[in-house]
């Protein structure tokens, strides 16, 4: 069988209403499983679309295409997803990074850049928290892209998913920027007593119980630990706003990626608790998706 020839079986593979978990995308599925076993780009396989796979290659894509179809990710079944123009290693003991959380690295690099540059250059760098680190593909593109001198905690209670944060660290950062980021297994700051940072970054557990668990449901594998967010979706986001608010610099800055579900509620305990300037942003699908806020001095 050519390449050509299994990639036309895509929707029948993963699409079809007899597959246990169709997926809204069966040709790209197919085309990143078959690429990921060939050893090969997308492109550079769809350029050699009439090469003969092997009898190896075709057994491997049969098993993977049958964990695909029970729902399993394929960034699980590959090892890795783009997120941020990098490329990061996935397990099932992380989330698998989604394109509308670059809108928090978006707004994170914007906040950095906006402030006022070192007087001097003894200035010690910007200190910056990423609180719910998972694979690190929030605190990761902060550090590869800011221009200004920061340093960067990336604050996990996992500590599969800490090991998971360190190696795209290392992979991913030069050696002068990995030197710049520390991992600290915490939950929320409750290890980091009298740190004090600038930016507080985070994309906590926010949905709401019944839909998280909902959501596993189609077999898909994410750490429930990395999505349950209790009753209404709020206990991590309560307990973030709370300590940042003892944990931020005069005039620092949380921003916080939440959702449809409950961001309204999210934006009024912010309120409640002290923060300020507080604006909203939408993502790509135009939902309601993150939170800035700005502390007040004390």
């Amino acid at each position: 069988m050519t390449v050509r020839q299994l990639l036309r079986s895509a929707r029948s593979l993963f699409a079809d209403p007899g597959v246990p978990q169709p997926s809204p995308t069966p040709l790209l599925d197919c085309e990143c499983l078959l690429s990921h076993i060939c050893g090969t780009t997308r492109s550079r396989l769809l350029a050699q679309d009439d090469r003969e796979l092997t009898a190896t290659e075709l057994a491997q894509f049969r098993e993977a295409a049958k964990k695909r179809q029970s729902g399993l990710p394929v960034a699980y079944l590959t090892g890795k997803k783009e997120f941020f123009g990098m490329e990061f290693t996935v397990t099932p003991d992380v989330l698998i990074p989604k394109p509308d959380t670059e809108l928090l690295v978006e707004h994170a690099l914007s906040f950095i850049e906006s402030l006022p540059k070192a007087r001097t250059p003894q200035s010690r760098p910007l200190e910056i928290a990423d609180v719910g680190t998972g694979s690190g593909c929030i605190a990761i593109p902060v550090l590869a892209n800011a221009t200004r001198d920061i340093r960067v905690t990336a604050i996990d209670i996992s500590r599969a998913a800490l090991a998971i944060a360190r190696e795209n660290a290392a992979r991913l950062l030069p050696p002068a920027k990995q030197r710049a980021i520390t991992f600290v297994r915490s939950n929320i700051f409750s290890a980091l007593h009298s740190a004090a940072y600038t930016l507080i970054l985070s994309n906590p557990p926010y949905v709401p119980s019944k839909i998280a668990k909902t959501l596993l449901s189609d077999g898909r594998n994410e750490p429930l630990l990395a999505l349950d967010g209790g009753e209404d979706g709020l206990d991590c986001v309560r307990a973030l706003a709370d300590q940042a608010a003892e944990h931020l610099t005069p005039d620092g800055c949380l921003l916080l990626e939440t959702g449809e579900y409950n961001i309204d509620k999210a934006e009024h305990y912010l309120a409640s608790r002290g923060f300020r300037e507080i604006i909203r942003y939408t993502d790509l699908g135009g939902y309601p998706r993150l939170l800035r806020a700005v502390v007040t001095a004390r």
